[in-house]
């Protein structure tokens, strides 16, 4: 069934919440003494029954309807070998392809074509004039207009609305690859000595990756895209992709006690020495690659300083060669930036708006080295005869040599967005830059590092 674009959809429409919308004008709308009045709009003249061509004061999520199954495949190989009754060393590889993967990629149906939009930012067309919009469609009685700039959506029944895939829609649209190598050695030395160490080697690549889990610990995890309907675009390093890990770790039975080397030959002393335990951990690795963003619409703008970027679209600068860290960052680690700004600039040109060449992220700028000391000392005592029954006191302490531990920010306005907004001053004032550099571009975050300072704690466990 075909349907004009002329065709009439001008059903009023009204907002419910706060104090409008309830039987009595101007209080506040609740279930009981003041509960939704009768409505008027698309969805009530429609009775909620669809398609619905068009909505007005409800925003429409945009999901897509396919059988596309998530799917990874794995391979490895391992070889481990025996060096001697005490030692194990063993050398694997891992490989994972991830295709079609669930991510938090939202793109944008009702979007402008870019190289249209391009063009016409560079004949200085009059993006805010007002036009009745083709639908006819009304609110309040009255006939909407919409923007130049909003005509060019290819929905007009909802022109107003970006129809973005909705976050709760399981968008497929990711892409992933994975290759590691791990070194693993595991020695028990005599005494009650074990020690085991590991070296990880790997790379990850993705288009649409991200975990949030990962960005509240203040580092990579979040996505934002410059290319939305080319993800191939966005390929790069993964935003938590470590290329180096190395860990060693032991434990310990301390030879105090009864039975030990060291035995006082003393029953109580014994009893008091004896049963202690210790356990750590050492871990150093690569920090996490930087994610540029430009920090606003760059030179997409109209001849008036209007920004005409469609929503979705996160801009990054373009990136010269060269060495991104400030080799003096460590010397004032939170007042300076960590990042070279000097390397990052604004794309385009007024008139000639363009994306930024920096990629999604940058593997050769990443965050400063993690390096982390953990450890713990036990006591056990035994609950009876037998050995399942005890009690265990101790202290386990998480970064015990207080490292300090420090993220490059993640794709924010504030730390990551390389330049200010477009300034309209420019335009009549040729001494006043069109752009400035955000002062806190590429600046570690000081948030992120509190909540790796070192912590310890006391416990109290009975194993039953």
């Amino acid at each position: 069934m075909l349907f004009r674009s002329t065709a009439y959809f001008g059903v009023a429409s009204f907002s419910v919440g706060g104090v409008s919308g309830g039987v009595t004008p101007n209080y506040a709308v609740d279930t009981i003494s003041n509960p939704v009045g009768p409505l008027s709009s698309a969805l009530s003249a429609l009775q909620g029954k669809g398609p619905f061509f068009t909505v007005q004061g409800v925003t429409v999520p945009f999901v897509e309807q396919n059988d596309i199954v998530p799917s990874t495949q794995q391979w490895s190989l391992a070889v481990q070998y025996q060096v001697n009754h005490d030692t194990v060393v063993q050398v694997a590889y891992q490989g994972l392809r991830g295709s079609h993967l669930f991510t938090d990629y939202q793109l944008p149906v009702n979007f402008p074509d870019i190289a249209n939009l391009q063009h016409l930012v560079s004949t200085g067309f009059n993006f805010a004039a007002n036009v009745s919009n083709p639908y006819k469609i009304t609110q309040n009685g009255a006939v909407i207009s919409e923007t130049q700039l909003q005509l060019l959506n290819p929905y007009q029944n909802f022109f107003n609305q970006n129809l973005t895939w909705s976050a709760t829609g399981y968008t497929r649209q990711g892409d992933s690859d994975y290759h590691a190598l791990y070194l693993t050695g595991t020695h028990r030395h005599r005494g009650g000595l074990t020690t085991i160490a590991s070296f990880t080697w790997d790379k990850s690549i993705d288009d649409a990756g991200g975990d949030h889990n990962i960005n509240n610990y203040g580092s990579g995890g979040y996505n934002a895209y410059q290319s939305v309907s080319n993800l191939g675009l966005e390929r790069s390093v993964s935003s938590w992709d470590v290329p180096a890990r190395v860990t060693v770790g032991y434990f310990y039975e301390l030879p105090f006690g009864r039975g030990k080397f060291l035995s006082t030959r003393n029953r109580i002393v014994d009893a008091v020495l004896g049963g202690w335990n210790t356990s750590g951990t050492f871990s150093a690795q690569s920090g996490q690659p930087f994610e540029p963003v430009l920090g606003g619409s760059g030179y997409w703008v109209s001849s008036t300083g209007v920004a005409v970027l469609p929503s979705g679209i996160t801009l990054r600068p373009n990136v010269s060669p060269g060495a991104c860290i400030n080799p003096n960052w460590s010397s004032s680690p939170f007042t300076q930036s960590y990042i070279s700004p000097s390397l990052f600039t604004e794309p385009g040109s007024f008139g000639h708006p363009a994306f930024g060449d920096a990629p999604r992220t940058m593997a050769n700028c990443r965050s400063p080295r993690v390096i982390v000391l953990n450890g713990g000392l036990n006591r056990r005592f035994r609950l009876g005869k037998s050995e399942k029954r005890y009690l265990q006191v101790g202290v386990t302490a998480q970064n015990v040599l207080n490292h300090p531990v420090y993220f490059v920010p993640t794709q924010s306005s504030t730390f990551d967005g390389a330049f200010n907004a477009f300034n309209t001053a420019s335009l009549t004032n040729p001494s006043v830059p069109a752009f400035t550099q955000n002062a806190k571009f590429g600046t570690l975050n000081p948030a992120s590092s509190s909540g790796m300072s070192r912590v310890a704690q006391l416990n109290l466990r009975i194993f039953w």
